[in-house]
This record gives structure tokens, C-alpha cells and sequence, in this order.
């Protein structure tokens, strides 16, 4: 029995998204507080979304005596989710250390309330036109239209998500210093001069690891992205072939 490549590929992407959510899992049953960061929450969905997405993509495989059942519908209906909430989380997270670093804002629970509604409110609203107009099945609909129309949309949203990942990258660091002299000043006050330098080095360390996150959306979505385009010229049944 042969094992595809791709099919390799979706059970590691499947095992990490596992990993990174045990983790964040364990994190919060141990100390709470660790995990009471946007961010980290923000990548947890981020991990959720990676986790449905491998999912589909591996009952995808095997789907192809299926069409146009509900089963494939609703595999439609995951892998949608899945390429949405993806995308629309990276740029939230970007739009998140953006709000903090370079607008010097503080996070709320009604900001990161707004955050998901709107995240959910933009998936529903996708998820509902997709289903409307005929999107029921993957690796696609048999109008080639509508499967030009899906990925046009995925391929704007994953465009958004990396151009958002490099403009916080480059805004966040030329604004870091800026974040840390005000987080010092009204934090840390009354410290000595030789403590706070150093508190103010290792703040700035973890400040840098936060800009992994755009970073990895850069990488992650970049492929996907170029997918997307790619296959609007004709390609899809390629890719549906993988």
C-alpha cells in the first residue's frame, strides 16, 4: 500500500495543530494566567482552525464517491471554516500587536469580544453566500465559476493576512522601544536605573518573540496564497488530484 505525499503532509499538519492545542490545554490547567493573553488566544483559534482544516482535507482524500452528498457538503462547510478562520485570525493577531505596540492601547475583554464577533460574523456571512450560491462540495463545484469565485475570495483574505503580517512586523519593531519606555514608565517606577536597563532588555525579548506571529503567518500563508492564484487558471482539477 503506497502512502501518498500529501497525504503525509496533512497528518504531520494534523499532529502539530494537536500538539500546539494539549498545550495551550495544559497551560491553562496549571496557571491560568498564562494563557491570559489575547495573543495566545488568538492562536489557539488560529490551532482549532489549522486542526478542522487538516481534518477535512484527509476525509477530502477519500470523498470523491461522495459528491454532491451531505457529507461532502459538509465537508465544504469545514474546509471553508477552516481557510477563513485561518486567515482572519492571523490578521487579527497582527491588528492585535499593532493596537498595542504602535498605538500603545491596552487589550479589554469587550475589545477582544468585538475581535471574535466580527472574525465570526465575516466567516458566517462567507459560509452562507458559498452555500447559496452552489459551493457544495470539495474539491469543488462542477461550475468552474464558483470555484474561481472561492478561491479569489480564500486568495484575497490569505493576500490580507500576509501583507498584514509584514507591515506589523516592520511596524511593530521600529516602534518596540517606544512600547517599552512607556511600559516602564508607568509600571516599573521607582526602580534603579541598572535594574530597569535590564528589565527593559528582557522585555524587549519577549516583545520580539510576539512578532513570530506575523511571521509565521508570512510563511505559513504564503504557499497557500500562491495555490489560490494558481489555480485560477484552470489548475483546480490538479490540485484536486494531489
Amino acid at each position: 500500500m503506497s502512502v501518498e505525499v500529501p497525504t503525509v503532509i496533512q497528518y504531520l499538519g494534523l499532529v502539530c495543530s494537536v500538539v500546539v492545542i494539549l498545550i495551550l490545554a495544559a497551560l491553562t490547567i496549571v496557571d491560568i494566567k498564562l494563557v491570559n493573553r489575547v495573543t495566545v488566544r488568538l492562536v489557539a483559534g488560529i490551532a482549532i482552525a489549522d486542526f478542522i482544516g487538516h481534518v477535512s482535507v484527509i476525509l477530502i482524500l477519500d470523498s470523491v464517491n461522495y459528491i454532491p452528498s451531505s457529507y461532502c457538503q459538509g465537508l465544504a462547510a469545514m474546509t471553508t471554516l477552516a481557510r477563513l478562520m485561518y486567515a482572519l485570525t492571523n490578521v487579527a493577531i497582527c491588528y492585535h500587536l499593532y493596537r498595542v505596540v504602535v498605538s500603545l492601547k491596552k487589550a479589554s475583554f469587550k475589545y477582544e469580544l468585538a475581535i471574535w464577533s466580527v472574525l465570526m460574523l465575516i466567516i458566517g456571512v462567507i459560509m452562507v453566500i458559498f452555500h447559496f450560491v452552489g459551493k457544495l462540495c470539495i474539491p469543488g463545484s462542477d461550475n468552474f465559476g464558483i470555484q474561481v469565485l472561492e478561491n479569489i475570495i480564500a486568495g484575497l483574505f490569505n493576500l490580507a493576512a500576509v501583507a498584514s503580517g509584514i507591515f506589523t512586523t516592520f511596524a511593530c519593531h521600529r516602534h518596540m522601544n517606544r512600547w517599552v519606555e512607556a511600559y516602564f514608565n508607568k509600571d516599573s517606577e521607582g526602580e534603579g536605573d541598572n535594574g530597569q536597563n535590564e528589565a527593559k532588555v528582557i522585555k524587549s525579548k519577549q516583545v520580539k518573540r510576539s512578532f513570530l506571529y506575523p511571521l509565521s503567518t508570512i510563511i505559513t500563508l504564503s504557499t497557500e496564497l500562491v495555490t489560490c492564484f494558481w489555480s485560477l487558471g484552470g489548475n483546480q482539477h490538479k490540485l484536486s488530484e494531489l
